[in-house]
């Protein structure tokens, strides 16, 4: 819920810190506002977090240009260091050939990796996406 997310960023949290300034690109649970969603995604960014700064360059918010090849290799680092939301955006790259050659069993295998670790709020939609343009269901 909205409010978890908005304590767990207060606490200091990256990732809940992440899914909020989605959260307002969206206006998903709060009013959309782009605005705050750059503000929150540039805020950690430059506190180095890989996936903001991926994203960051992905859709070419504040001073970072577009350039999805960045973007690739920034969610590469995060997910080196263990960052779920790097896996769940690498793995999109892959699933739609954002920056990368599209490749269905690498997206699979980098959102189960971010569901193992708990991050699973895209983790559903995502995989059945894969499958369905597999042809499996």
């Amino acid at each position: 819920d909205i409010t978890s997310v908005m304590e767990e960023f207060q606490k200091g949290s990256q990732v809940a810190g992440y899914m909020l300034g989605r959260y307002y690109e969206w206006g998903h649970y709060v009013k959309e506002d782009q605005g705050k969603s750059s503000e929150i995604l540039l805020d950690l960014a430059s506190r180095g977090h890989w996936g903001s700064i991926g994203l960051c360059h992905q859709k070419g918010i504040g001073p970072y240009l577009v350039n999805e090849t960045k973007a690739v290799e920034y969610y590469t680092k995060g997910v080196e260091d263990g960052d779920v939301v790097s896996m769940t955006n690498l793995g999109a790259c892959y699933q739609y050939g954002t920056g990368a050659k599209a490749d269905y069993v690498h997206a699979v295998a980098l959102y189960i990796q971010a569901a193992e670790k708990g991050f699973q709020h895209l983790f559903s939609g995502q995989l059945l996406q894969v499958r369905y343009r597999r042809g499996k269901r």
